[in-house]
């Protein structure tokens, strides 16, 4: 029986992929410590700057907009959906270039920001609605997103999505 991850699966799973080398110094940072860049380096400044960047990436998702996906997304992104099949950024967004991926509806429920070393984790909720390889996928799923700052902004690195069960009825 495949159980899907839990969220320590998940945390695990960022934790190897900053380790890996997902994150890096800024060159404008010669300490390689955590920078908000033109906030002046207060953690509220970084948290709100990924919270608006990770709404666009929603949002341009959505529309297929994918100028504003190439943007936001790191060339060295491991994105791992809910079925297990995990994409490196071009397939990512070749899947959505040819319409073998399509969002139709992308809802943010809860979104929890936290600083992890130059890092910055995203643990979220979204309302799905989609088509992949032309079959309907309609889910609430939980995510954890792994962004790094490089040249200045911020890039999404790391993404693993987990479908959430479905409530079941009651039996009394």
């Amino acid at each position: 029986m495949h159980r899907p991850p839990t969220l320590a699966t998940l945390a695990v799973t960022a934790l190897m992929i900053m380790s890996a080398g997902c994150t890096t110094p800024r060159s404008d940072d010669p300490s390689g410590g955590p920078s908000d860049g033109p906030s002046g380096g207060h953690p509220d400044g970084r948290t709100e700057a990924v919270r608006r960047i990770e709404l666009q990436r929603l949002r341009a998702t959505l529309a297929a907009d994918l100028p504003q996906l190439r943007q936001i997304l790191s060339e060295r992104l491991v994105y791992c959906h809910s079925s297990g099949q995990c994409d490196s950024s071009a397939a990512y967004l070749a899947k959505i270039a040819s319409g073998q991926l399509k969002y139709l509806s992308l809802q943010p429920v809860d979104m929890q920001l936290s600083p992890a070393g130059s890092a910055m984790l995203v643990r979220g909720t979204v309302d799905m609605n989609a088509q992949s390889l032309g079959q309907s996928v309609i889910a609430r799923q939980t995510y954890l997103a792994v962004y790094e700052q490089t040249h200045g902004h911020w890039q999404l690195c790391g993404y693993q999505s987990t479908r959430m069960p479905t409530a079941q009825p009651q039996v009394h």
